[in-house]
């Protein structure tokens, strides 16, 4: 059981990395789009949906995970 609660938290820290980093592309987006960096704009724009997408899969693992956790809670308390 320790394992699959171990998985849940390190999930959670991916994706609190994953959301850091698409901030950083957010920021960087920005900027090159205010300089008008049309080239490097859209790099980042495709670079922030993959972040996006990641962090879609890591939360829908991490669910699926506590899911799991949580029926084997309930199978050890009853």
């Amino acid at each position: 059981m320790s394992t699959e609660l171990t998985a849940t938290v390190s999930e959670t820290e991916t994706e609190r990395e994953i959301a850091a980093i698409a901030r950083m592309i957010a920021f960087a987006r920005q900027s090159a789009h205010a300089q008008a960096l049309d080239l490097v704009t859209y790099c980042l724009d495709t670079a922030l949906a993959a972040a996006l997408e990641e962090l879609d899969k890591s939360a829908a693992n991490a669910a699926e995970a506590q899911v799991h956790v949580e029926a084997l809670c309930g199978e050890v308390v009853h």
